[in-house]
């Protein structure tokens, strides 16, 4: 099978204006064949799951290609390096330097999505909770020398610990969260995510857990995803979004619309910015991971009767 590119083409971030109100509702066909040409571009790129930088470098990461694997649930899609404990943002060499830590971004996303054994689980999570602020807030990277934090990395921490059972200890932790999402400081991205819904979309995936006391969280999710609805953006923010808005039962037929209409003639959508590297600030995305997730929130507006779009 032909390999469509996955790194070629970068989207405008500021792409997307308002969808008039009096178009035509879609049609289940669009949704359809909008997702199953999506997979097939995701079937073609099974194994080259690459990333890009805005200077157009390509290069191989594992973070990106986790994200997918937690979306699309198919293994065979991605080419992850093989671990046993901590995990690296990189697949090989880093971009930027010769050496670069393990981090618990990358960590708790591996073993919320990966099989992982309680005793590793205990083990990971009694180390991880070495690498904090004085205020209880995770710091990003596994290296005492970069004591670096971001509420986006916070999230995902609290995901990874909530999938092993031991969320409801991380008090400091959630309440830092919960201030974040109260006061809008997420609006701005963070230090190493460059968009809001970066956050939300996180958040949406921890707020699927049953616990008492992430109903405030919950809560406070639901009326800030209703104040994202429908604003300007890229393929990544509308993806984000629409799952966001569908996790909590908000309805968004603006991005949803807007979304459908910027697919490729190849099937998958453009590269969008999920993050930025905080010491350089240069931003990175994927076509693959704008795919999966474009995918996965037009399945999410599919009718439960006419079932799910399975990779």
């Amino acid at each position: 099978m032909r390999v469509l590119s996955s790194t070629a083409s970068i989207v405008d971030p500021g792409v997307g204006g308002p969808i008039q109100e009096d178009s035509p509702p879609l049609s289940m066909t669009t949704f359809r064949k909008t997702a199953e040409a999506g997979l097939e571009f995701l079937r073609a790129n099974a194994g080259n799951m690459k990333s890009v930088t805005d200077s157009g470098i390509v290069f191989e990461e594992n973070f990106t290609q986790l994200l997918i694997l937690d979306v699309t649930k198919d293994r065979s899609l991605v080419d992850l390096s093989p671990c046993q404990y901590t995990w690296n943002f990189f697949r090989n060499k880093p971009v930027f330097s010769e050496t670069f830590p393990d981090d618990l971004d990358t960590t708790s996303i591996a073993w919320s999505v990966l099989p992982c054994q309680s005793s590793l689980a205990d083990m990971l999570m009694r180390d991880m909770s070495n690498y904090t602020t004085p205020e209880g807030y995770f710091l990003t990277y596994l290296d005492e020398t970069r004591p670096r934090f971001d509420h986006c990395v916070n999230v995902n921490v609290l995901r990874f610990f909530y999938t092993h059972g031991a969320g409801s200890a991380l008090k400091q932790s959630l309440d830092f969260v919960y201030r974040v999402l109260q006061d809008r400081s997420y609006t701005s991205g963070s230090r190493y995510y460059v968009y809001p819904e970066c956050f939300l979309y996180f958040l949406s995936k921890l707020l699927q857990f049953d616990a008492s006391e992430l109903d405030p969280l919950r809560e406070a999710f639901t009326e800030r995803i209703r104040e994202r609805v429908g604003l300007s953006g890229g393929p990544l923010e509308s993806a984000m979004r629409l799952i966001s808005c569908a996790r909590v039962g908000v309805s968004d037929d603006e991005d949803l619309r807007r979304l459908i209409s910027m697919q490729n003639s190849d099937g998958g959508w453009e590269a969008d910015w999920l993050y930025r590297f905080g010491s350089t600030g240069v931003r990175a995305g994927s076509r693959c991971l704008t795919t999966a997730l474009a995918i996965e929130a037009i399945t999410l507006h599919l009718p439960e009767a006419d079932g799910p779009i399975n990779a």
